[in-house]
């Protein structure tokens, strides 16, 4: 009986102290970004200027390119130590469709990313079939074109009430 309730202390501390170890959801997130989703990303802003988000394998990078100027990119990296600048790819499905995080151990307002995270989709611009990736933000998608620079800014209310 004595040996019963010992195994049975030690099962449950056990039990305690895997519950209570500090994993948490953002445990599955990767510091490696699925081949689909990388690459360059531009969204017009209007005035000769781009929105632009770089994906690589291990690290990510946001900026704003205006002709002649060389611009500063925010970078996250696999490696970092910052949580700041720390990728963290996290997907995730919310009504049937798949989304994506770059920064998975931030709060959406932390992040210079989208703060309610990305899609990876098409779009028909001109007759042309291009893959997008939508940023979502404050009840708004922003389509970021891959590859290609469109002079046309493709903004849109998230619930497609336009």
């Amino acid at each position: 009986m004595r040996n019963k309730v010992i195994t049975g202390l030690v099962a449950a501390s056990a039990l305690f102290a895997f519950d209570f170890s500090g994993v948490t959801a953002n445990a599955k997130a990767s510091g490696t970004t699925p081949k689909t989703v990388r690459g360059t990303f531009y969204s017009y802003l209007g005035k000769s200027k781009w929105g632009v988000i770089k994906i690589n394998v291990h690290s990510a990078s946001t900026y704003t390119s205006k002709s002649g100027v060389k611009p500063k990119p925010f970078k996250i990296s696999s490696t970092s130590k910052s949580r700041a600048h720390k990728l963290a790819y996290h997907g995730f499905k919310s009504g049937g469709r798949y989304y994506f995080s770059l920064q998975a151990q931030l709060s959406g307002a932390e992040s210079v990313f989208p703060e309610d995270g990305f899609r990876l989709t098409s779009r028909k611009i001109n007759g042309h079939r291009y893959k997008v990736i939508r940023g979502y933000q404050g009840g708004y998608g922003t389509d970021y074109i891959k590859g290609h620079k469109v002079r046309h800014a493709y903004s849109h209310r998230a619930d497609a009430s336009y």
